[in-house]
């Protein structure tokens, strides 16, 4: 894992004071109540202190450490004016409960003005990929939002830095936009895309179904490069062909905006996923600027544990921010049995356009074949009114 990165989510670590200062000082929310010590199951976060230099300065001079970072790799004289900045409540040590050790720093910093709140980390990569990350982001927006009351937290990173947008997703955050070649890889000495993660208080605080929300060993987020292989092995299994360059025009598209690929994460492995289509040229509500949702699939070995829904409810909160309706097709052959089943549920009805076979219309009393093609489209309201 590594950190979130960006000229405003890595300032804990020594990009512009000035900069950093501005973010955190007087913060005056009603109600917010700044904390000097925050404790999770296994850390302790606890303010910077210039005892924490030399735990300090091993990340922040290592260039694999701060590979996606906006600064560094630091000489002893940077990290230590760090340090001497660093400010309580919102500069914090992540220490480990078991044996005291500093493995990481980060914190939140917040701007009055529209009560929002930038989030940042960096943790030691002897400490990666042990959880520690999702455990100290998880408080920080914890934090943020019931003692800092906050609107908004948000962070950006190398859209390339699988661990650090991992660890937001994990935590409830949601990706808001992918500025292309906006991030200056300093070790690379590359432009990469930079992705934009954000939560909303009013996310927080309903503790629903929406992306990034767990569920035990559930989560529901975007898709990413890595989920592919993992996508192909579970078709494999089922003796499904799904071919690479499908899922790999999926990524793609969902990278340049066009569309939203939602994958159920559960205990590592992808359990299903579905694809939200903000427009499509397709179906009786084609060009209408209605959302679509479309490939939506569980894996057998992943069914009847909810996670189906879990699906939808991350579709449909995205749709909604887009319209105040969503439609989909599902086929009408036994295979499709479960889908059917579960959109009924939802409150799902028949637009009333009749069959479609090989997305087109079917006349009446047209012959067709009961395969995968012949579809009947649904539509369900999302504004809370009756159909």
């Amino acid at each position: 894992m590594a950190a979130v990165t960006g000229t405003r989510s890595a300032i804990h670590i020594f990009a512009s004071t000035a900069v950093r200062m501005d973010c955190a000082q007087n913060h005056g929310v009603e109600g917010e109540m700044i904390k000097t010590e925050l404790e999770t199951k296994r850390l302790i976060l606890r303010p910077l202190t210039s005892d924490d230099f030399e735990a300090v300065h091993s990340w922040a001079s290592n260039p694999i450490n701060i590979r996606y970072m906006s600064f560094g790799p630091n000489d002893e004289e940077s990290t230590r004016k760090f340090l001497e900045t660093a400010k309580s409540g919102n500069d914090f040590a992540v220490v480990l409960k078991e044996n005291n050790y500093v493995i990481g720093s980060g914190g939140i910093y917040a701007d009055d003005t529209n009560d929002t709140g930038v989030l940042g980390w960096i943790l030691h990569i002897d400490y990666w990929k042990r959880g520690y990350g999702t455990e100290f982001g998880a408080e920080l927006i914890r934090y943020g939002f019931e003692d800092l009351k906050l609107r908004r937290i948000y962070a950006d990173c190398a859209a390339v830095n699988y661990g650090s947008y991992r660890v937001m997703e994990r935590i409830g955050m949601q990706r808001e936009a992918l500025h292309r070649k906006a991030f200056w890889a300093r070790i690379d000495k590359e432009w990469v895309d930079r992705a934009v993660y954000a939560i909303l208080a009013t996310d927080y605080f309903k503790n629903d179904s929406c992306t990034g929300k767990t569920d035990g060993d559930l989560v529901v987020r975007l898709m990413n490069q890595d989920d592919i292989d993992l996508i192909i092995n579970n078709f494999n299994e089922e003796d499904w062909s799904k071919p690479r360059e499908v899922l790999e025009k999926y990524l793609d598209g969902q990278n340049n905006n066009f569309l939203y690929v939602f994958i159920a994460e559960y205990n590592g492995d992808v359990a299903g996923y579905t694809i939200l289509y903000p427009d499509t040229g397709v179906g009786p509500f084609a060009f209408s600027k209605i959302p679509v949702i479309s490939d939506f699939i569980v894996f057998q070995k992943y069914q009847r544990k909810g996670i189906g829904n879990k699906i939808l409810d991350a579709a449909e909160k995205k749709a909604s921010e887009l319209s105040d309706k969503v439609q989909l097709g599902v086929g009408l052959h036994s295979g499709y049995g479960a889908a059917q089943r579960i959109y009924v549920k939802r409150g799902y009805m028949p637009d009333g356009s009749g069959v479609w076979y090989n997305n087109a219309q079917l006349a009446p009393y047209a012959e067709c074949k009961n395969d995968d093609e012949l579809v009947l489209f649904l539509y369900k309201n999302l504004d809370g009114k009756k159909i």
